[in-house]
């Protein structure tokens, strides 16, 4: 999965009109696209429209988007790139004019089987480079952790990481990518252990742009049970600085809502363990830095009756201690995949609703926490594929989701909305 975009203004101006910022941070892919340029801040509007639509042989579904430093947009997907024999790949597309035309730029299918190859993320640094994360099934049947790196200088595509970490493991998943704002490169995911196939968390480096890697942080809560990880989000404040959202196993049928953060390059560890009193599980997926010190993660948590709460736990002290600010069962099931601090100073919570099997994006002012519905959308047939799987606040004041919605006949594609500035 996983995911989530973001971009944070060090200051907020209300109001009618467009004003110029200047923002903190460098470009990170996924929930965290902060620039270190000026940004518009302006209204945004009320009403989301399509921009972008991809089908693929029937299934297509958009993971992640990224801006660029020229404020060009690129989508990653997983494409079904062949029906019969089953063959899927990653597919990056690109829109130059603020979403109103995209083109495909890169179609990744490495290997000649009839496995699956998942793209998890996308990112892009400020010299235009742009990374992908995912995973890909090699010809004998493992999954290798693989980052690709378009380089702007060569104005090409290669593999920078093909990774599968060797004796003890089977598989290697790269669920995210992120730049740092130092421009530092970081990958997060799981490896599987050949001993027993239980899950653990890992997260890789690289402070050459991709050329060398190294492997600062991995954690399993016990290697008993699985420790899955769904995300990863830097703040843009400081260097190195960020949360690791996941879970770690403690039974067979039980997990913890894990964050682990701090600095990623030396120090982490997890900094908050979570779970309703009796509840079997709670996992995090989304998270969003309000400013240096305040941190907003959100998830699914189960009580004892099994009943499923949208969850927002919250830091004011950048990660040692947090608290519960919100829970609800409305739309409970629907738990948030995506989260985004939009130019009007709202934040925005993307992911779908188990009643409609719709596509759902909610908003609310930060600090209340009382949501209302933004984007509420079925495309074509009901479908609990439908769903918001990432977000962007672009420089330009627009706020993006992307995701897949479903068709007739069964068939699901990826789509990209967008809610303009006015």
């Amino acid at each position: 999965m996983n995911i989530l975009k973001y971009f944070f203004a060090v200051s907020l101006m209300l109001g009618l009109g467009c004003a110029k910022l200047r923002s903190s941070g460098s470009d990170n892919g996924d929930d965290d696209n902060d620039r270190d340029d000026s940004a518009t801040q302006c209204t945004l509007g009320t009403s989301w429209s399509t921009v972008d639509t991809f089908a693929s042989n029937s299934y297509a579904r958009a993971k992640g988007v990224a801006e660029g430093p020229n404020g060009e947009l690129y989508v990653v997907h997983t494409a079904k790139t062949q029906s019969s024999p089953y063959r899927s790949g990653w597919v990056v597309r690109k829109s130059s004019d603020k979403g109103a035309t995209w083109s495909t730029i890169e179609t990744f299918v490495p290997y000649s089987n009839t496995g699956s190859q998942e793209a998890t993320g996308i990112a892009s640094d400020s010299s235009g480079n742009i990374y992908l994360s995912g995973y890909t099934e090699d010809d004998s049947g493992d999954n290798l952790w693989t980052i690709r790196k378009f380089s702007s200088a060569g104005n090409s595509w290669s593999t920078v990481d093909d990774f599968k970490t060797g004796t003890g493991f089977t598989d290697a998943l790269a669920k995210s990518v992120r730049i740092g704002k130092d421009g530092t490169v970081f990958a997060a995911g799981e490896t599987i252990a050949t001993s027993n196939s239980k899950r653990g968390w890992m997260i890789r480096s690289s402070s050459n742009n991709g050329t060398t890697w190294s492997t600062p942080y991995t954690y399993q809560l016990d290697s008993s049970y699985n420790s899955e990880l769904f995300n990863l989000v830097l703040s843009p404040f400081s260097d190195s600085a960020g949360v690791i959202l996941g879970t770690g196993g403690d039974s067979g049928t039980s997990y913890l809502w894990k964050t682990g953060g701090t600095n990623l390059l030396s120090g982490t560890s997890v900094i908050d363990s979570y779970r309703i009193s009796g509840g079997a599980y709670a996992h995090p997926h989304a998270a969003v830095y309000l400013d240096e010190n305040s941190i907003l993660v959100g998830g699914l948590a189960t009580n004892a009756s099994s009943a499923n709460y949208v969850s927002v736990r919250r830091s004011d002290d950048g990660g040692q201690t947090w608290n519960d600010a919100y829970s609800s069962t409305e739309y409970s099931g629907g738990y948030p995949q995506a989260m985004a601090l939009g130019h009007d100073g709202l934040l925005y919570m993307g992911g779908y609703d188990p009643a409609s099997l719709g596509w759902l994006i909610q908003k609310s002012a930060p600090d209340t926490l009382s949501f209302s519905v933004s984007d509420s959308f079925v495309e074509g047939v009901a479908n609990d594929g439908e769903m918001v799987l990432d977000m962007l606040s672009a420089s330009d004041g627009s706020m993006y989701a992307v995701g897949a919605v479903a068709a007739p006949g069964n068939q699901v594609y990826s789509i990209v909305r967008k809610l303009s500035c006015e």
